[in-house]
């Protein structure tokens, strides 16, 4: 199947570049456009994939990841190659579901390397700003650079720097954690399913809440215990005083009221 070969070729392609730059590994002649013009795509294929067996101990056909090539050879077998006598005329088994389960395995694979590489790279640019912030505070007083938290001399910034995060953690901890938040809010509003607002229930007060302001205003009005008729005249305007936890009422009722805050 060409369409599906050209697919694994630039899929190896892909996974070789993303573990290549969780390694360090800069320069890689399998990558390289003269490496692509010098062998047939057959070979670069097959190669790309004894790469990443022995370099990386991966097996793209299983898009298995180990930790070393002992557990992968003892897991996938010593090794994968094509049939010689296969051509493209030679008609072999069709398997979607396998190799769209693999390709969506090795994607996966990728994407969280991306993610992790996004946020060392955040990482990075939080470090490079705590150093800004902070050279701006250095006074230079002749050839020496002044601590601006204590009456310190060193001979270089970067001594100042490396001064204020080792013995002044108070002051790096504070412009650390705000430009953290300011980082948290940029990742909350990029983020699709961030909340935005509360459920509202929509339901009108309880009666327990219309009987609570008559209780007040029983007291305000006639005080103490002569309220009597203030106490019918109130229960008149809020109801009759439902009890939701009533063992009784529970049994007569298919459902409960909705009670909002205000009834604690």
């Amino acid at each position: 199947n060409k369409e599906r070969f050209d697919e694994d070729l630039k899929l190896s392609r892909e996974l070789i570049s993303t573990l290549d730059k969780e390694k360090d590994i800069t320069i890689n002649p399998l990558l390289s456009s003269y490496f692509h013009e010098k062998h047939p795509v057959a070979q670069q294929f097959d190669l790309q994939i004894l790469y990443l067996r022995k370099v990386h101990s991966y097996c793209y056909y299983s898009a298995s990841e180990y930790l070393d090539e002992r557990m992968l050879t003892a897991k996938c077998g010593p090794i994968i190659l094509r049939h010689k006598h296969i051509t493209e005329e030679t008609k072999l088994p069709d398997i979607p579901d396998w190799h769209r389960r693999m390709k969506d395995s090795i994607q996966k694979r990728i994407q969280e390397s991306q993610k992790i590489q996004d946020e060392q790279t955040e990482i990075e640019e939080i470090n490079k700003k705590i150093e800004e912030a902070f050279s701006q505070k250095i006074e230079q007083i002749d050839e020496k650079f002044k601590c601006p938290y204590c009456e310190k001399y060193f001979a270089g910034a970067e001594f100042v720097l490396k001064h204020i995060r080792n013995k002044h953690e108070n002051e790096f901890s504070d412009v650390r954690k705000k430009l953290l938040e300011k980082r948290m809010l940029r990742n909350y509003t990029k983020d699709p399913n961030k909340i935005v607002s509360y459920p509202v229930s929509g339901s009108a007060p309880t009666r327990y809440n219309n009987r609570r302001g008559g209780r007040g205003g029983r007291r305000r009005d006639h005080g103490g215990r002569s309220g009597g008729g203030g106490k019918r005249e109130q229960d008149k305007e809020a109801g009759e005083y439902q009890d939701l936890d009533d063992p009784k009422k529970l049994q007569q009722r298919d459902f409960r009221l909705i009670i909002d805050y205000g009834d604690l």
